[in-house]
């Protein structure tokens, strides 16, 4: 059963499920999420309260953009900005900025020899 689950796989990934996008074409994507709770993982993986009546909000937006560079060549880059803010009884903190920033090659590997 293990080698069906694995020859099916490998059948899956030779299926080309995502283009590399054509030279001068591409696309942009704002993604957004927003959490806002009182309520933290244990590390024994029960919910619980934070300490001190204390209350997180985060938000992250992500920008991504992908365009074709070349022939089988395409470039992605990825901008997220997250807003972090918790409170409780000693008082509110609050950071935002500019998070780590991706920048992908992906490359079509069969596409120049054909």
């Amino acid at each position: 059963m293990r080698w069906v689950v694995v020859g099916l796989a490998a059948l899956a990934t030779s299926v080309e499920a995502q283009w590399v996008e054509v030279p001068g074409e591409g696309w942009v994507d704002l993604t957004v999420y927003y959490i806002d709770t009182r309520e933290h993982f244990d590390f024994d993986g029960e919910v619980r309260d934070f300490f001190a009546d204390g209350h997180a909000v985060s938000t992250s937006a992500f920008l991504t953009v992908a365009a074709g560079i070349l022939p089988g060549v395409d470039g992605w880059l990825q901008v997220p900005y997250h807003r972090l803010q918790f409170d409780d009884a000693s008082g509110d903190r609050v950071r935002s900025g500019i998070g780590d920033t991706n920048v992908y090659l992906r490359i079509r590997p069969l596409h120049y020899p054909g």
